[in-house]
C-alpha cells in the first residue's frame, strides 16, 4: 500500500507527530502533536523553518540521510534530539515514507514522530543494570536463562551461563538442542523428562546433571525455573538460574568414596580442589591444577599441609589466616590473597571453603576450591590507579592554575601602575597615535587583571563535604543584588522573584554562582531596561532555580560552549569581560552536585536554568 498524507482532522488526532514533505523538499504540514511538541505555529515550521529545532550536533546527519532518502524516493529512520517547547532536547525517532501516484509517479513523502527519550534512559539504566548482574553472577557462580515456551521454543543464556557451559555466546544460537547436546548423555533422558514436566505443569524445574563443555571438561549443574503463564493460566516462558556446583559434588563423591568418579572430576577442572582435616594437619586431597598455579609439587602439599599458608604472600597472610573461622566448625569462608610461586611471580587467588558434617553435626572435613583471578585483580587495579591519576591530575592542574595567575599579579600590577603613570603624565602631550597607544595599553592591562582575579576564582572553587550545610536562596540573592546594586541602578534593571528554597551548600559560592548570573542578564541587553525573573521549582529530589532575562538571547548553536573556559560569543568592544563567568557558575554547581543548562534564542532573552539537591527545609 502507497502512503498517503492523511485528512488533517485524522493526522491531529494521531498520538504521534505527523508532517507532510512535497516534490520540491520543501515541508507543508504539520499535524497537532508536532506543534504542541514544538511549541511553534505551522507558519513558522513549514519550508525548512522546523530544521531549526534539530539540535546543532544532530543537524548535519539528520538532512544527510533524510535528503539521501528524498532524492532516492527509498524509506528512511532517524533518531536525533529535537527542541520541545519549553527548551528541552527529546531524543525522536522519525519514519519517512515515499508517497507515489497510481500510475507510480513521486509524490514526496509522508513521515511520523515519536518521543523515545524515556526509552533510551531506560536502555542505558538497563545497560548499566546488565553489568552488575553479570558482575553479580561471576562472583557468585550462577547465570540466568529464559525458555520461550510458546513461540519458537527460543533459549537465551547470560553471559555467566555461557561461561559455566564453556561456549562462546555466538554457539548456542538461541536452539534449544544445542543446549541439550552438552548435556552428559547418561543424564539427559532426565533432564528431558523434567523440562517437559516443567513446561506442562506438573512439577517444577529443580536439577542436579552433569554437563561436557567443548573442551571436554566435566561439570555439573544445578538449575531450576518458574514458570510464567498468561491471563489464560497457559504456559509461555520459563525463566531459570544455573550454578556451577562441580565443587559441592565433587566433596559429595570424595565423600560417598568414589574414588575413580571424583578423581575424574577433580583433575579436569581449572580450579585447585582440596580437602583436609577442621584442624588443618592432613590434607586429604588437592587436585593438578594446584601444581598449575602454585608452581608447587602436589605431594609437598600433601606430606606438610602448612606450606599451603606459607606461599601466600606475607602482606596477605595475616588477613588470610584471620579469614578462617576456629577450626571450621561453623560457616563456609572466601577470601581474596596473593601467593608467591617458586619463581618470584605473584598470582591472586579466590580461596573457598565449606565445612562438611557428620550425621551428629560434627565437622569432619573442610573442603574448598581455589581460582585464579590475577586477570580480574589486575582489571580493578589499572582502574583504581587511572581513578587516582586523574584526581591528582586535576588537583595539581588547579594548584598550577592558582599559583600562575597568583604570581601572575604583581608584575602585573606593576605594569598597569607605570601604564597609568605615562598616560597622566604624557597624555595629550604628544601625538594622537601616542596617545591611542598610551589608551591600548592601559585597557589590555585592565582586561588581564580581571582575567587573572576570574581565574584566581576558579582554581579557589573547593567544596568540601564538612563545609556543606542548609543555605536559604533568599538570603544568597539577597546579597547578589547588594553586590549588583551599582550596576543594576545605572541599567535601570527590574528584578522580580518568587519565594527560593533552601538547599545544601556553601553561601560564599552560591552566592558568586547566582551574582554572575544576574550580571548576565543585565549585561547582554539590547536597548530596553533588562527585565530579570528569578524562580524556583521542586523536581523530585532537587530545586531547579532559574534566572530569566529580556536581553539579545543566545543562538542554540552555541549552548554547548557557553561553560567553557574564555569562550566569548561577542567583542569586547560591545561587552567587556574575560569568558570565565558562566565557567564559574558551572564549577560552582557541578561542586555541589548540581547541573546548570540554557534555554534561549537569538532576540528572545534568555533563561539559566540551575539544579541543585534539596534540603529539609522549602523556603527561605
Amino acid at each position: 500500500m502507497k502512503p498517503r498524507p492523511p485528512p488533517p482532522d485524522l493526522a491531529d488526532a494521531a498520538p504521534v507527530m505527523i508532517w507532510v514533505q512535497e516534490t520540491d523538499g520543501k515541508h507543508t504540514f504539520f499535524n497537532r502533536g508536532w506543534l504542541q511538541f514544538t511549541g511553534r505555529t505551522l507558519e513558522e515550521e513549514v519550508g525548512d523553518g522546523w530544521t531549526r529545532g534539530i539540535h546543532p550536533e544532530d543537524r548535519k546527519r539528520w538532512l544527510d540521510i533524510s535528503t539521501r532518502s528524498f532524492d532516492s524516493h527509498i524509506p528512511f529512520r532517524i533518531d536525533g534530539r529535537l527542541r520541545r517547547h519549553d527548551g528541552e532536547y527529546r531524543w525522536i525517532f522519525t519514519t519517512g515514507m515515499p508517497r507515489f501516484a497510481a500510475d507510480g509517479g513521486f509524490q514526496g513523502f509522508l513521515g511520523s514522530c515519536i518521543d523515545i527519550t524515556d526509552r533510551r534512559l531506560s536502555e542505558d539504566q538497563a545497560k548499566q543494570n546488565r553489568f552488575f548482574l553479570e558482575k553479580a553472577e561471576e562472583v557468585a557462580h550462577v547465570g540466568y536463562w529464559v525458555s520461550d515456551l510458546e513461540g519458537d521454543g527460543r533459549l537465551v543464556w547470560s553471559r555467566e551461563t555461557y561461561r559455566i557451559f564453556g561456549m562462546d555466546e555466538s554457539s548456542l544460537d538461541g536452539r534449544a538442542e544445542n543446549y541439550f547436546a552438552r548435556v552428559h548423555p547418561e543424564d539427559l533422558p532426565f533432564v528431558r523428562a523434567e523440562s517437559q514436566a516443567a513446561a506442562e505443569g506438573r512439577r517444577p524445574y529443580d536439577v542436579e546433571h552433569r554437563i561436557v563443555r567443548p573442551d571436554g571438561a566435566l561439570r555439573w549443574v544445578h538449575q531450576r525455573a518458574e514458570i510464567e503463564r498468561n491471563s489464560d493460566k497457559k504456559p509461555v516462558r520459563m525463566i531459570g538460574v544455573c550454578q556451577d556446583i562441580t565443587g559441592r559434588k565433587l566433596a559429595e563423591e570424595a565423600l560417598r568414596g568414589s574414588e575413580e568418579r571424583f578423581r575424574l572430576m577433580a583433575d579436569h577442572i581449572n580450579e585447585v580442589f582440596w580437602m583436609i582435616d577442621p584442624q588443618r594437619r592432613r590434607m586429604y586431597y588437592v587436585s593438578p591444577g594446584y601444581e598449575r598455579i602454585w608452581g608447587r609439587p602436589v605431594e609437598t602439599l600433601l606430606a606438610d599441609p602448612a606450606t599451603w599458608f606459607d606461599a601466600i604472600h606475607p602482606e596477605d597472610r595475616p588477613r588470610a589466616l584471620k579469614a578462617l573461622p576456629p577450626n571450621q566448625t561453623q560457616e563456609a569462608y572466601g577470601e581474596a590473597y596473593r601467593i608467591i610461586r617458586p619463581d618470584g611471580s605473584a598470582v591472586w587467588i579466590l580461596d573457598r571453603g565449606w565445612p562438611v558434617k557428620d550425621r551428629d553435626g560434627n565437622v569432619y572435613r573442610i573442603v574448598g576450591t581455589a581460582l585464579d583471578i590475577s586477570d580480574l585483580k589486575r582489571t580493578e587495579e589499572e582502574m583504581v590507579l587511572r581513578a587516582k591519576e586523574l584526581a591528582r591530575s586535576n588537583e595539581e592542574l588547579e594548584r598550577f592554575a592558582y599559583a600562575a595567575s597568583h604570581d601572575l599579579q604583581e608584575p602585573l600590577r606593576m605594569v598597569s601602575s607605570y601604564v597609568q603613570l605615562i598616560k597622566r603624565r604624557y597624555q595629550g602631550k604628544l601625538d594622537a597615535n601616542a596617545d591611542e597607544f598610551i589608551r591600548y595599553a592601559a585597557e589590555g592591562a585592565h582586561r588581564m587583571q580581571a582575567m587573572i582575579q576570574d581565574l584566581l576564582a576558579y582554581s579557589r572553587v573547593d567544596v568540601k563535604p564538612a563545609t556543606l550545610r542548609p543555605v536559604a536562596l533568599n538570603s544568597v540573592v539577597d546579597n547578589a543584588l547588594a553586590n549588583l546594586e551599582v550596576l543594576a541602578k545605572e541599567a535601570g534593571a527590574v528584578v522580580t522573584r518568587g519565594e527560593l528554597p533552601t538547599v545544601i551548600g556553601q553561601s560564599s559560592l552560591l552566592t558568586q554562582a547566582f551574582q554572575n548570573l544576574i550580571h548576565n542578564a543585565i549585561k547582554f541587553r539590547d536597548k530596553r531596561p533588562p527585565e530579570i525573573r528569578i524562580k524556583a521549582e521542586r523536581r523530585e529530589r532537587e530545586w531547579v532555580v532559574s534566572v530569566a532575562d529580556n536581553g539579545i538571547g543566545i543562538d542554540p548553536a552555541y549552548h554547548s560552549r557557553l561553560f567553557i573556559l574564555f569562550q566569548r560569543l561577542h567583542s569586547r568592544v560591545r561587552f567587556q569581560g574575560s569568558g570565565l563567568g558562566l565557567a564559574l557558575c558551572k564549577k560552582i554547581v557541578e561542586r555541589h552536585g548540581g547541573r546548570i543548562w540554557v534555554e534561549s534564542e537569538m532576540g528572545k532573552g534568555s533563561i539559566f536554568r540551575v539544579a541543585l539537591p534539596a534540603s529539609d527545609g522549602i523556603g527561605g
